[in-house]
């Protein structure tokens, strides 16, 4: 019998004798554990093997056995609860302790780096799941992120300079204006020990492109061993950057028969999935990596659904305060942002979009948000903070007819709550009911619904003259929303001349998109943990980081 099934059986008896010695006999123990009297003796030895109990057993028919309890359930539960924090086993703690304030605390003091067993491991403390890392389909910004720990494209980008780094390609060329070639590293093995071939480039590359019929790729051939060329109809600036994000990720070609691939992705990365539940996502080093090995052997992201939800969640190495110190704060390079559908009636009324964009201006929703918000936020005047775009809406009055404005956010988003009880708030001054719309993030991104408004937010990384205009291009729902608008872009965009500032300052003129506020990102960590450089997504390269003992 397994400790835990063993662990269970003594609070049962614990819980139904109060802890108290008692007098009694096998057949009354086993008719009460439902189980046979040789069973229930069983039990019995090994408890009192492991200390927790005493049992004097008295010969003859009719003799009553004495069954001292030495051992709290109290003491019992503690020492398993610290058990499974070491295990990282936060599923069977929650069933434990029941108590999910007890394991909000003792999830807490166990946040950070801690070094185990001759491995360098880091806790975070996460607010939801992330069950689906299969890099194409729609991700949320920790889900990128972690993906881009898991998986490899052609190419990456520097997340400082902007700039085309090696991946899984080692060098590449711009053969003609239509053309590219890549040539590939050998020797690179997928997290279920498999060579990486050649075909899997080629179907992960194909299925890209075909999700993304814009870009006009039209050939993928590999001319020699280990060499990729690309074939465009039209010229196309960026196709390096696009082979650096998550939907031209290369996964095996046989992803679809590989047991719960959508939880436990297998890619070529430096980190591999461990356990993916609804209670914790545990990545670990892979071993045969073809760069440099993770100095993290391994992460845990902890996931307390509501509880996190309640609390300032920051990645802390120490439980020292006085140890703290703040490694880095930012604002993020994007906002929270209202997007108008041009399908619905009031997304096409202009002089509507005005007065929304007068009365849901960012100041006044600071100041209906929670005093927590107000020190994180900061109020947009365009998406990208550095930029500033002049509003000259402030006098339109309120148009009759309106009194009702629907309003569609995704789901498992806190600040979204908040955002929109402070537009709400605010609507509610002028008359003007909010009719709100939550629905999963799938939905969200193919905005195929009927909203007025859809709450969104991004992030972008530089170069911004690609990031910036690809994030409108790669959801459909801003085709949808924007029409036509988003598709003009296009050309420009492919021949390098369209600035991002320009397509931000235009969103904002005809009131198309409405930024809030940006968030402000925060890091904390002890002055023992080196290589934490914050990314675009708030979160920072695992295997780049390390611990530098205070020696």
């Amino acid at each position: 019998m397994s400790s835990f099934r063993l662990e269970q059986q003594y609070l049962k008896l614990w819980d139904k004798f109060e802890g108290k010695q008692q007098l009694t006999n096998l057949q009354s123990l086993s008719e009460y554990m439902f189980c046979t009297k040789r069973h229930m003796r069983t039990l019995l030895n090994s408890m009192e093997s492991a200390g927790w109990v005493q049992w004097e057993s008295q010969p003859g028919r009719g003799k009553k056995s004495k069954l001292t309890f030495l051992k709290s359930s109290q003491s019992l539960r503690q020492n398993r609860a610290q058990e499974l924090l070491e295990q990282d086993n936060i599923d069977q703690l929650l069933h434990l302790v029941g108590d999910k304030e007890s394991v909000k605390q003792l999830i807490l003091a166990r946040l950070g780096q801690s070094f185990r067993q001759g491995k360098y491991l880091l806790r975070v403390l996460y607010y939801r799941p992330m069950t689906n890392l299969i890099p194409w389909t729609p991700l949320r910004r920790s889900e990128t992120h972690i993906v881009r720990q898991i998986f490899n494209g052609l190419v990456k980008i520097n997340e400082d300079s902007g700039e085309v780094e090696p991946d899984i390609a080692h060098h590449w060329q711009e053969i003609s204006q239509n053309q590219w070639r890549f040539w590939i590293r050998p020797g690179i093995r997928f997290h279920h020990d498999r060579d990486l071939e050649m075909e899997d480039i080629v179907y992960s590359i194909s299925g890209f492109f075909e999700r993304n019929a814009f870009l006009k790729i039209y050939r993928i051939e590999c001319p020699a061993p280990l060499v990729i060329d690309i074939f465009t109809e039209e010229y196309n600036k960026w196709l390096p950057h696009l082979l650096s994000t998550n939907g031209s990720m290369i996964l095996p070609r046989e992803w679809q028969s590989l047991d719960n691939f959508e939880s436990y992705p297998k890619g070529t990365g430096a980190y591999s999935v461990e356990r993916n539940s609804k209670n914790q996502l545990k990545i670990k080093a892979f071993d045969s990596y073809f760069g440099y090995r993770a100095l993290l052997d391994e992460v845990s992201v902890w996931v307390l659904d509501d509880l996190a939800k309640n609390i300032d969640v920051k990645i802390k190495m120490s439980t020292e305060e006085n140890n703290l110190t703040e490694v880095e704060t930012r604002l993020e390079d994007g906002c929270y942002y209202l997007l108008f559908d041009k399908r619905s009636k009031i997304g096409r009324n202009s002089i509507v979009k005005q007065w929304i964009a007068k009365v849901l201006n960012p100041l006044a929703i600071l100041t209906k948000s929670q005093r927590y918000c107000q020190e994180r936020w900061s109020p947009a005047n365009n998406i990208i903070p550095s930029w500033y775009y002049a509003d000259g809406f402030d006098n339109v009055e309120k148009p009759e007819q309106l009194s009702s404005v629907k309003i569609t956010h995704f789901s498992n988003h806190p600040e979204h709550i908040i955002l929109i009880n402070s537009i709400k708030d605010i609507l509610k001054e002028y008359k003007v009911r909010l009719d709100v719309q939550e629905v999963d993030y799938n939905q969200w991104f193919e905005g195929d619904l009927d909203s007025d408004i859809w709450m969104g937010s991004a992030n972008f990384s530089p170069p911004l003259e690609f990031s910036f205009i690809f994030y409108f291009f790669d959801i459909p729902l801003f085709h949808k929303c924007l029409g036509n608008d988003i598709y003009d872009l296009i050309p420009k965009w492919k021949s390098g001349v369209l600035h991002p500032q320009e397509v931000s300052n235009d969103f904002l003129r005809t009131n198309s998109l409405l930024p809030l506020v940006h968030n402000r990102l925060i890091i904390e960590g002890n002055r023992c943990f080196r290589g934490m450089k914050m990314n675009a997504l708030g979160w920072f390269d695992f295997k780049s980081a390390w611990y530098a003992p205070n020696i």
